[in-house]
């Protein structure tokens, strides 16, 4: 979903574009680029973007807004017993 980003999402999208799963829910936050942080003196940090990543297979870039689901599903109807019931349907085809 929107709260999944960096490492999380390049292991979804690699897996993703490589067929070996399938995403459900929501779409993901989209962060591409990878940070360096400094502290400074004043207690202040600097963020510089080191590098951006991205997915061949993926046409548009992770951080024009996040990986799309193969299935969507909202949180509600991700939540609890259902959300088993209905990832478990997804997997077998129900």
């Amino acid at each position: 979903d929107g709260s999944t980003a960096s490492a999380a999402e390049i292991i979804a999208g690699a897996l993703q574009a490589n067929g070996r799963a399938m995403l459900v829910g929501a779409q993901t936050f989209g962060k591409d680029s990878i940070q360096l942080i400094f502290e400074l003196r004043d207690g202040s940090s600097i963020h510089v973007t080191t590098a951006k990543w991205w997915f061949p297979q993926i046409a548009f870039p992770v951080g024009a807004g996040g990986l799309e689901p193969d299935v969507v599903l909202t949180p509600e109807e991700l939540a609890g017993e259902t959300g088993i019931q209905a990832v478990i349907a997804i997997l077998f085809g129900e």
